[in-house]
């Protein structure tokens, strides 16, 4: 997952030590309108959050999906630190830091998130197929003065590319009969792109997953 290998890098090449890590999931209206535009079905909130719940189960002593749905990542790291101060005096001197693909690092225009100045610390994790264009134009850039976020990282290891919409495009073929279910199952699991604990779950709220 990106975000135990964001933690491992931190913690292994910076003087960071993270102390908790949260899952932005989006809320339903941004969702609601992505979907309206590809066409694809829109998962409630609710349940999002509770299959990010399972997606952490064994990294739970410090890994969970933020509470309720929040706008963006960052904003999703300022809340976590604002509670976690009004329950502990001892924490101090807390940073942000965004985990984000290097699929997510740079737009189809070129502009990336290293050329302007982001308060929050971005850790970019490579994604097969784009990291060597990401870390060749981030070396350009950096040659050449252009990056202005300080706090950017970039780390080379890769983790495979899982496209979101070809999840629900499998997911989308369960609406067939309980042979169509299993083979979907089988294939979820099977190819790492859900638990069996997540594909169990859909099971059990395959009526209200949607709206």
């Amino acid at each position: 997952m990106a975000m135990v290998l964001g933690k491992q890098w931190l913690e292994s090449n910076t003087n960071y030590q993270v102390v908790a890590g949260r899952l932005a999931v989006a809320p339903d209206g941004y969702v609601q309108t992505k979907s309206r535009k590809t066409g694809a079905k829109c998962m409630k909130a609710k349940h999002r959050i509770k299959l990010c719940e399972l997606a952490c189960c064994e990294q739970r002593d410090w890994l969970a999906p933020y509470h309720r749905p929040v706008g963006s990542a960052g904003e999703c790291g300022e809340k976590t630190i604002l509670e976690m101060k009004s329950q502990s005096r001892d924490l101090e001197d807390l940073h942000v830091a965004v985990i984000v693909g290097a699929d997510r690092a740079m737009n189809k225009s070129g502009h990336a998130k290293w050329h302007k100045e982001f308060k929050h610390i971005t850790v970019c994790i490579g994604r097969k197929g784009e990291t060597a264009r990401i870390l060749e134009r981030y070396e350009k850039d950096k040659d050449s003065g252009n990056v202005k976020h300080k706090q950017f990282c970039l780390i080379p290891d890769e983790l495979d590319n899982v496209s979101s919409t070809a999840v629900r495009q499998v997911l989308a073929k369960m609406e067939g009969s309980e042979s169509d279910k299993e083979q979907v199952m089988d294939t979820l699991i099977n190819d790492g792109w859900l638990l069996k604990s997540q594909m169990l779950y859909i099971l059990e709220n395959e009526y209200d997953l949607y709206f």
